[in-house]
């Protein structure tokens, strides 16, 4: 049956078609649709045979108007609820029927009763949900008067209340095809979440309460040599020394029970017994997942830049003697800027300086006197065509893939002036960048006044010669 047109069947009181506004709004949560539906056009055609009438209807409130859900014998229009026919049956009054309308004096100048369709008895019964609150009407009209049979009055309420289980049923059915989609949008983003956590390149696993594993994607199991399906269900202390274990649960567990989060290094070991270096955060869930899950465990393996970084540490250690065993020269390296950054034991020697007092806290320059820097910086301005002063007359030759050997007076920390041969060169990385300049130092003061000595002898002897044999 298509669509039906709205009759309305507001009270001719004012009150009581404010009462009846007030209880339209419930409708909205039954979500009532204007299609056709069957089993309402089946019910209003029983209605008809029941009481032998030739129109019934099932008509649903809104604000302005009461409009027809199904109808049999009435035509396709649209009344506003001003123009009503009757009084609605309401909770304290359950039927509303009227068997003679010209013997109703609310009804005696009724448009509809004075004209077409002359309707001469009318029956209503409300839809009423289990508030009290009244949805609509089922409606009974014909045009000569007549009165209904006690069994008819209960079959009709009979049918009220079936229109009502009709629309619980739809708000149910509604309602469970919603958390149905619901449910399934949910499961396909879940199961998305998981194919895409199972193949993240960073370990991830899900733990409950007991500490055993309730999901493990690949990279967390085969970082420490498993199968994800080999450690479900198994406890995260599988994959951990005993020393490790007693770790975590003495010292990181409770920062994490008291901050919600714990980040840091982990030693965990494979399968086949080798350590595992991981850099590890562990989250606590939010409470409502804590029957399924308890934790979040996430893990990176940095196994190799902890060799790594080993590897440089030796490798820095071994320099270090290598240079701390180079008492007789001084061994100064800066960063680009000219700041030290090393400064070795033959340089503590040769300037009286501790390296705790330099690295970091001086330049190359402030060893040097300050004519010599500027002297030098004049040469260098006149071959390199600029301006020169400061360290950069110490490493610019170096800086533009040279080196320089030259004699410089060093200033000691006791104040004692020293000779020295300085070398500077550039270091570079792998890529060629900068990264800062070397200088290598050796004091030949002692050098310096030997050839002096030995020059001043040998003038000595030959002006002795020259009196002995003028």
């Amino acid at each position: 049956m298509r669509e039906r047109a709205v009759l309305d069947e507001a009270s001719p009181h004012a009150s009581q078609r404010t009462a009846a506004a007030g209880r339209t709004a419930p409708l909205r949560h039954f979500g009532h649709r204007t299609e056709p539906d069957q089993a309402f056009d089946d019910l209003v055609q029983l209605a008809t045979q029941i009481c032998d009438v030739p129109t019934a209807y099932i008509s649903f409130l809104d604000r302005d108007r009461e409009w027809l859900k199904a109808a049999v014998g009435l035509p396709e229009c649209e009344w506003p609820r001003g123009r009503s026919l009757c009084a609605h049956p309401t909770l304290h009054q359950p039927a509303v029927i009227v068997p003679n309308t010209l013997a109703d004096h609310r009804f005696t100048n009724h448009p509809l009763v004075m004209g077409a369709p002359f309707i001469r008895f009318y029956a209503g019964f409300p839809i009423l949900t289990e508030e009290g609150h009244m949805l609509g009407t089922l409606g009974l009209l014909a045009q000569h008067p007549r009165h209904l049979t006690v069994t008819q009055e209960q079959a009709l309420a009979v049918l009220a209340r079936q229109i009502m289980s009709q629309l619980e049923l739809r708000q149910r059915t509604r309602q469970l095809t919603t958390s149905t989609r619901g449910l399934h949008q949910a499961e396909a983003m879940h199961e998305r979440l998981l194919l895409a956590l199972g193949y993240g390149a960073e370990g991830i696993a899900l733990l409950t309460k007991e500490g055993r594993f309730t999901f493990v994607n690949a990279a967390f199991a085969s970082m420490h040599g498993y199968r994800p399906i080999d450690l479900i269900g198994q406890s995260w202390t599988k994959l951990y020394s005993p020393e490790w274990v007693a770790k975590v649960k003495t010292i990181f567990f409770p920062i994490l029970k008291k901050q919600g989060q714990w980040h840091g290094d982990l030693v965990g070991q494979t399968q086949f017994g080798h350590a595992i270096w991981t850099e590890t955060t562990i989250g606590i869930l939010p409470e409502r997942h804590h029957d399924e899950q308890w934790l979040v465990w996430t893990t990176s393996n940095i196994t190799p830049q902890k060799s790594a970084l080993e590897e440089i540490t030796e490798t820095r250690a071994r320099l270090q003697t290598v240079l701390d065993a180079a008492t007789e020269i001084g061994i100064i390296a800066t960063d680009p800027q000219g700041l030290i950054t090393v400064f070795n034991f033959g340089a503590e020697r040769m300037l009286g300086y501790r390296c705790e007092e330099v690295i970091g806290q001086s330049t190359l320059t402030d060893f040097h006197l300050p004519a010599e820097i500027d002297a030098r910086g004049r040469q260098l301005s006149e071959r390199f065509g600029q301006p020169l002063a400061g360290f950069d007359v110490l490493v610019e030759a170096a800086r533009l893939g040279g080196y320089e050997e030259r004699e410089w007076t060093y200033l000691r920390k006791d104040g004692d002036r020293i000779t020295v041969s300085l070398v500077v060169t550039a270091v570079r990385d792998p890529t060629g960048t900068l990264t800062g300049f070397l200088g290598i130092a050796k004091d030949v003061t002692a050098l310096k006044q030997a050839a002096h000595n030995a020059s001043s002898s040998d003038n000595a002897g030959i002006c002795i010669r020259m009196r002995e044999h003028p």
